[in-house]
């Protein structure tokens, strides 16, 4: 679920309710009390387990897909199109992805593969996507919060869960510079 501001309504795509994965889209203007449906075509994918994210500098959105169909993909004027970007996040669910718009790029940290939990950082600029590496990174983890603060301009991360315990501490992640 997302805020569209050119809409100027929330709208709601995918999931699952223990029997059927959704590719249908609702939005809600908050104001008629009532959701309407988006016409996405016959193409738009099956998402359950994803990471959505907006990029106000193409109004699109970037999905990061799980299970089938997985990869990378992205929503511009109602119309879905997987990205052939050399990565796809195969089987990663409970993750997030951000904007970084001090850099024209995404990010996305951790998660689940194939009931492995991660601790891996990946940036994406739009046409590739290329993991960083650093000494100096949070645990494994999945289920936590990750923003944008355009104060600091910084990634923030919170929380997650490491498989046994809940987690509450916080990082920043410094952008490597080019």
């Amino acid at each position: 679920m997302f805020y569209d501001p050119a809409r100027q309504k929330v709208v709601l795509y995918g999931g699952y309710d223990g029997n059927t994965e959704f590719n249908d889209a609702w939005e809600w203007d908050g104001e008629g009390c009532k959701w309407d449906k988006i016409d996405l075509g016959k193409d738009a994918p099956l998402a359950s387990y994803f990471s959505l994210v907006r990029n106000p500098d193409q109004n699109s959105l970037l999905a990061i897909l799980s299970e089938f169909p997985s990869g990378t993909w992205e929503l511009k004027n109602d119309q879905w199109t997987k990205l052939p970007v050399g990565f796809d996040a195969d089987n990663r669910v409970r993750t997030t992805a951000v904007y970084i718009p001090t850099h024209k790029e995404f990010i996305v940290f951790g998660g689940e593969a194939e009931n492995i939990i991660l601790n891996d950082t990946w940036l994406f600029d739009g046409r590739y996507w290329s993991q960083y590496v650093t000494k100096n990174q949070p645990s494994i983890r999945s289920d936590m919060v990750i923003w944008y603060d355009q104060t600091r301009e910084r990634v923030m991360l919170f929380g997650g869960h490491n498989g046994d315990i809940r987690l509450n501490d916080m990082w920043e992640f410094v952008h490597p510079e080019k």
